[in-house]
């Protein structure tokens, strides 16, 4: 889905949508195996997310959420795990990240450009996938949406980052969420805590390569480089089936966070909830954790396209088999 807003001066600032929407009690859209991919000025994503065996063997729907959208230069990437315990968790996840990146994507400034020329009648790599999966094992039903833009050129003059404005408006954009998710709650005749989730994010300007990282709750933002793989934001260790959730009072106590700059040694960024997380934080060996981030790394970058990764991710998600992983599992890649 695309969205465009035309300024005085005229030009256009456009975005897409990409990964779950908002599903209501009464009508779920959530699917039990979801993909999404693209590119952005430069800047590849894959995201995918797949129900975990214990909710297939239970009878129930995935919980966990991802969605990356765009404004202009800004790339918002977020991945949502609605507590397992929660009544209507998955419901809270999906309405926690589209809600906080309305929020957040609405008062961002953008850098002024101007649109490149069409793709029509210019030359296009008719790519071939490499071991790609169309759909998973379990799947016998599936749409898709495929989706192009137009180059964007961007003027030289950057925007203003300032750490300090970026903190408050994610805090002020997450405090809002909290209010929406306490009101849906009343609203529906529930206690709040059946609306519980996490929530990671990672809101990164792809002109400046400035971001920053934010998480509530378990899962994982990992950070890889050539040689080294390490936690973008500080882990939590929780006690076993327990978690911090945005639905909590104290859940500023919770907040972590962390600024980057992309640097040329920087090759990706995961987003992941703790269905993938812990099986990558607490299990040998004690260099599991670069290991994994540098296999992910390899395995992206060794096909031509995003959306041969984002198929071939997706039918990983799904298959692979650890000891008592039976969680949904749920990740997004920034990569170059």
């Amino acid at each position: 889905m695309c969205f465009s807003i035309f300024p005085e001066d005229g030009v256009g600032v456009t975005g897409f949508i990409v990964g779950d929407r908002v599903i209501s009690r009464a009508f779920s859209t959530h699917p039990d195996w979801s993909a999404g991919f693209g590119k952005h000025n430069g800047f590849s994503f894959v995201g995918a997310s797949a129900i975990g065996q214990l909710h297939l063997r239970e009878g129930r729907k995935r919980e966990d959420c991802f969605l990356v959208r765009s404004k202009g230069e800004w790339l918002l990437s977020l991945v949502a795990d609605g507590v397992g315990s929660a009544r209507l968790g998955g419901f809270g996840a999906s309405l926690a990240v589209n809600f906080f990146a309305e929020e957040i994507l609405r008062d961002l400034v953008v850098t002024k450009g101007h649109i490149g020329d069409s793709l029509k009648g210019r030359g296009q790599k008719r790519w071939k996938g490499y071991g790609a999966k169309l759909v998973p094992a379990l799947a016998h039903e599936g749409v898709g949406t495929l989706s192009w833009y137009r180059e964007m050129h961007l003027q030289e003059e950057e925007n203003p980052w300032s750490e300090n404005e970026c903190l408050e408006q994610i805090t002020q954009g997450l405090r809002k969420t909290h209010d929406f998710l306490l009101a849906t709650a009343q609203r529906e005749n529930e206690e709040a805590g059946a609306l519980a989730t996490t929530l990671l994010g990672v809101l990164f300007n792809t002109f400046s390569r400035q971001g920053v990282a934010f998480q509530i709750g378990d899962g994982l933002i990992l950070a890889v480089s050539e040689n080294e793989s390490w936690p973008l934001v500080e882990v939590v260790e929780f006690e076993v089936s327990e978690t911090a959730v945005l639905t909590q009072q104290n859940w500023e106590e919770w907040l972590r966070w962390q600024f980057f700059l992309w640097e040329d040694s920087l090759e990706a960024v995961f987003l992941m909830t703790d269905g993938v997380a812990d099986d990558c934080l607490y299990t040998p060996p004690e260099d599991v954790l670069n290991r994994f981030g540098q296999d992910l790394v390899r395995e992206l970058t060794r096909v031509l396209d995003e959306e041969t990764a984002a198929r071939r991710l997706l039918h990983w998600l799904s298959e692979y088999k650890a000891p008592s992983s039976f969680d949904d599992r749920t990740l997004v890649a920034l990569y170059r």
